[in-house]
C-alpha cells in the first residue's frame, strides 16, 4: 500500500485553491477589459417551460415563449451573469406555475403542512391548492 504524508496533501490542496484563484482573477480581468473596450457581454436564447401540476400527481409542461439573456463571455460568472457558455448548454428556464417562491416545495415536490394561501402572500398562481 502506497503512504502519501498528509502535508503533501495539503500542499496539493493549497496549489489547486491558488491555481483556481489565480484562474478567475485572471478571467474577471480579462471580462473587464472587454467590457470597457464595449464587449464582455453577448445573448442566448432560453426557452421558457411552464410546469402546472394536476390533480392525478402529474405535472404539465407546457412552452411559454423563447427569451434572450444577456450573459458574460467568460469562463466564470461576472457581473451577476452566468457564463455564455454555460447558458448555452442550459438553455431552458423551468418555472412552477403552483408555487414561485424558491425553496416552498419540499423535495418531492410538495407544499409544506398548514401552507395556505394567505400565508404565501400571493405567491400562489392557481386558484387552489392540492393536498397530498
Amino acid at each position: 500500500m502506497i503512504r502519501i504524508p498528509k502535508r503533501q496533501i495539503g500542499d496539493a490542496l493549497l496549489w489547486l485553491m491558488a491555481a483556481t484563484l489565480l484562474l478567475w482573477f485572471g478571467d474577471w480581468a480579462v471580462w473587464r477589459v472587454k467590457v470597457r473596450s464595449g464587449g464582455g457581454y453577448d445573448t442566448v436564447q432560453v426557452n421558457q417551460i411552464l410546469l402546472t401540476p394536476l390533480k392525478n400527481h402529474r405535472i404539465k409542461a407546457d412552452e411559454q415563449s423563447t427569451t434572450d439573456e444577456r450573459c458574460a463571455s467568460a469562463l466564470f460568472p461576472h457581473g451577476g451573469d452566468d457564463p455564455c457558455w454555460w447558458l448555452r448548454r442550459h438553455s431552458t428556464e423551468w418555472r412552477s406555475a403552483w408555487l414561485t417562491r424558491p425553496g416552498a416545495l419540499d423535495k418531492a415536490g410538495h407544499a409544506p403542512q398548514g401552507i395556505t394561501p394567505q400565508t404565501l402572500n400571493g405567491v400562489i398562481l392557481s386558484s387552489e391548492l392540492h393536498p397530498h
